[in-house]
């Protein structure tokens, strides 16, 4: 269902004076659901579905057909390979439309991808350095290109009004209000403004989650929150299904810590930070890459480990290793084994000492 808004006097959970809202003349946005629009941005956005993968998998291989400069088996091994160094270096990932507003945001992630599919092979004298260079820059230039032409797409179609995502706004009155006015006034940032809460109502219990049913709330903007953030996080909804996307208006202190991090809609810094949620989606075979890599370490440092043990062994005759259940994940408990540091008995002398 569409979401209309007219832009005058946005709906307060909380009481506030009339003045505070600012005046936006000739805006009728609305949140239309476009599976087009939808699909460009996600292929924009080099989102974590497979989709954008296949999109530039399909484009770097035309790109090596096209130019021809490298072997046939390489021409064939280049985009697989490159797009599987994407997935690696995280380039295929949710981001959403403040994160990802223009195109300046992809060059630098994905020319790493690109540079280490082309390294091995020039180090290992399979491919030319020249041929290889030749390639590289065609496959940026084209995966770039095609960021450009989806941002165009994009950026008219949001100031028609199409798949804008629900935002909430959650600070002080006149600072909230204005970036109310910038959202509107920049609807090429993807987010349309439909309701608007005061600090103190957003501490209360329910109040968030409530407006975040109704209006089906897809982005969240706070406001410079300072001490006002340590008391909004227990209210904050951490389904990982239904979790918006937040960003955060910072105050000027801040900006001087990280502006790298900091993006720009109408004039208003945003730093992205993502979902709210209590898990995090590991990378497929997390697991038997950790095993893998820690069991290879653990072989490799078995001589410096032996000399350790040796030398914890001749120090005082005492045992190599020192045992204790500790508190892990979720309150559970775990046998902890590591070389002995301190005398024996050390846990027992705590209170003696």
């Amino acid at each position: 269902m569409d979401v209309v808004v007219d832009f005058g006097r946005p709906e307060w959970t909380q009481a506030a004076d009339e003045s505070t809202f600012p005046p936006v003349k000739r805006h009728r946005l609305t949140a239309r659901r476009s599976r087009v629009m939808e699909t460009l941005g996600a292929v924009h956005a080099s989102d974590g579905a497979a989709l954008a993968a296949l999109v530039d998998l399909a484009v770097l291989a035309m790109v090596s057909l096209f130019l021809d400069v490298v072997p046939t088996w390489f021409r064939i091994a280049y985009p697989v390979a490159a797009v599987a160094a994407g997935y690696v270096g995280r380039l295929y990932t949710e981001r959403d439309s403040v994160q990802t507003r223009g195109v300046g945001w992809y060059p630098g992630r994905v020319v790493g991808a690109l540079t280490a599919v082309a390294v091995i092979p020039v180090a290992l004298g399979l491919v030319g350095v020249a041929a290889a260079a030749e390639l590289e820059i065609g496959a940026f230039v084209a995966l770039t290109g095609l960021r450009c032409l989806t941002w165009v797409a994009l950026v008219v179609a949001r100031r028609r009004g199409h798949s804008l995502r629900p935002t909430l706004i959650i600070g002080a009155a006149q600072p909230a209000a204005t970036v109310w006015r910038r959202l509107v006034e920049f609807p090429e940032a993807g987010l349309l403004p439909v309701q608007l809460l005061t600090f103190d109502a957003a501490h209360e219990p329910g109040v968030v989650q409530d407006a975040l049913d109704e209006w089906d709330i897809q982005h969240v903007v706070l406001v410079a929150p300072g001490r006002a953030e340590a008391a909004l996080t227990a209210s904050l909804p951490r389904q990982p299904e239904r979790a918006p996307f937040f960003s955060a208006v910072p105050a000027l202190t801040e900006l001087f810590l990280d502006p790298g991090s900091v993006t720009e809609v109408g004039g208003i810094p945003l730093i992205p930070l993502g979902r709210v949620t209590r898990m995090r989606h590991r990378f497929p075979g997390k697991r038997a890459f950790d095993i893998a890599v820690s069991s290879l370490l653990l072989l490799l440092g078995a001589p410096l480990l032996a000399l350790v043990a040796i030398a914890v062994k001749l120090d005082d005759g005492g045992p190599i290793f020192y045992r204790q259940a500790r508190v892990g994940r979720n309150g559970e408990l775990f046998r902890m084994v590591k070389f002995r540091t301190m005398v024996v008995g050390a846990d027992k002398l705590l209170d003696e000492m």
